[in-house]
């Protein structure tokens, strides 16, 4: 099991905490890890990453080199100010889990965070999907290689909608996996149980547990 660093969630969380509303706008300021105004370290790690280490044991854990795995979401511009200040909350995130822990997360960011900040130092990149455009990506980085997949996306309430991408019972992350699969270190599947989005692998009456099948089928596979 590894975190998946939702980041858009630390903008609600601190939104609501600082003016009572579950909203992405003020922006978070990366910057501001003491928490004086837009920011602070404590969305990130104390309600992300500390709750993380401190429920799941070190046996369930992903590793890579024996160090636990931690994605971090995109660092979107209209969620975000500051986006020069990553590797600063990187480094204070790292070095506080290895403060209370005792462990060194091995970081892989979205790849839009590396060009939004290209003093930051992850360990790994991936690239999330664009809906109907790149279904599936592959991402070598620093001698990882990171693939992305999902099973199809629908997002009506998304403002505005974005393209909708139809599953074709299951040929569509067949295709993916058949891309990146062999080629990647590591897969992120989108996502176990996303139902909002349409990209959801759960077991269901309409197709039982076909995707959980096919992931199954390249586990088990696939070198």
């Amino acid at each position: 099991m590894a975190l998946f660093d939702d980041t858009t969630s630390e903008v609600l969380r601190k939104n609501l905490a600082r003016h009572g509303t579950w909203s992405l706008t003020p922006r978070f300021d990366v910057a501001d890890l003491g928490g004086r105004g837009e920011g602070g370290l404590q969305y990130f790690y104390d309600q992300q990453w500390k709750r993380y280490f401190a429920t799941i044991p070190d046996r369930y854990r992903l590793k890579i080199n024996g160090r636990p795995v931690v994605f971090m979401w995109h660092g979107g511009f209209e969620w975000y100010a500051s986006q020069s200040a990553f590797h600063a909350l990187l480094d204070a995130l790292r070095a506080a889990t290895r403060r209370d822990f005792g462990v060194d997360p091995f970081v892989i960011a979205e790849e839009s965070w590396s060009r939004l900040d290209p003093s930051a130092q992850p360990d790994a990149l991936y690239d999330w999907f664009e809906p109907a455009r790149t279904n599936w990506t592959y991402t070598p980085f620093a001698g990882i290689a990171v693939g992305h997949v999902m099973p199809g996306f629908r997002c009506p309430a998304c403002v505005p909608p974005p393209p909708v991408v139809e599953r074709e019972s299951g040929e569509l992350l067949r295709a993916a996996l058949n891309a990146v699969a062999p080629r990647s270190d590591l897969v992120l599947v989108e996502g176990l149980d996303n139902v909002d989005e349409n990209a959801q692998l759960i077991e269901t009456l309409t197709w039982g547990r076909h995707y959980l099948d096919i992931v199954r089928h390249f586990a088990t596979v696939v070198p």
